[in-house]
């Protein structure tokens, strides 16, 4: 029995399948895959919620989120990645209108409430990177976020939420026609943090738009599937 033809449509299925990854092909030998790493991210754990929706979309100011580690121009570091957040929360439409405060530093609600009145908000959005590790292209990178939503009039907690995310080195595995390689995104950091606003702002955003149904409450809090 000649198997080449068999072989021949094996090799074809593989690249079929294969055909939206990066790929080095050496028609000499074995060719390479590389496949992007899609991380994990926990649920989010929602420890305090609004029982009832607002009477109408409410607006927001955001607030640098606090580095509690020790590293480089924690501020600095706080303000960019609360910036990702920012403009996730504004592609997603999480508020009608969303204020970035970048030049503002979170401490308290209490200390955020003059920026709100100023912005005419009703809301103070801010938290804590409590735990950050580093890992770049080649290590492991975790994020982990508290969040905090006050309300500007009275600085009552209306949202306490918390996630973690990470992505860790890739895999090399060999296959019979090629070697597939997982790939670390090149700005891991980022990556894990538009992951987390993506998921962190979609029970807010459900809760915050009237028009949604209480059908997609129950999803709330589930990581997004290609989100990161």
């Amino acid at each position: 029995m000649n198997a080449r033809p068999a072989l021949l449509a094996a090799l074809a299925a593989s690249l079929l399948l294969l055909s939206a990854c990066a790929a080095d092909f050496d028609l000499s030998g074995p060719g390479d895959v590389y496949i992007d790493e899609a991380g994990s991210r926990s649920d989010v754990q929602i420890m305090i919620r609004p029982e009832n929706r607002p009477m109408r979309p409410l607006t927001a100011v955001l607030v640098p989120f606090r580095v509690m580690q020790r590293v480089d121009e924690p501020q600095h570091l706080g303000r960019e990645l609360t910036r990702v957040l920012w403009q996730r929360w504004l592609q997603d439409k999480v508020f009608p209108a969303l204020i970035f405060a970048e030049d503002a530093q979170w401490y308290t609600a209490e200390d955020a409430q003059p920026l709100a009145m100023v912005a005419n908000t009703d809301l103070i959005v801010g938290g804590e990177i409590t735990n950050i590790m580093f890992g770049g292209t080649q290590g492991e990178t975790i994020i982990s976020l508290r969040l905090e939503i006050h309300d500007a009039a009275t600085g009552t907690l209306v949202w306490s939420m918390a996630q973690t995310g990470q992505i860790a080195p890739g895999r090399t595995r060999d296959f019979v026609f090629f070697t597939q390689h997982d790939r670390l995104p090149i700005a891991p950091v980022q990556a894990i943090m538009n992951a987390l606003a993506a998921d962190m702002g979609k029970p807010v955003r459900h809760w915050n738009n009237v028009e949604e149904t209480d059908e997609t409450d129950k999803e709330s809090g589930k990581p997004e599937e290609s989100a990161l």
